[in-house]
């Protein structure tokens, strides 16, 4: 996800809400 790897986040997968 984009929340938790930013960078490393190339699928489409669900972020979790406990990660800033």
């Amino acid at each position: 996800g984009i929340t938790m790897v930013r960078i490393l986040s190339l699928v489409p997968e669900p972020d979790c809400p406990c990660c800033p």
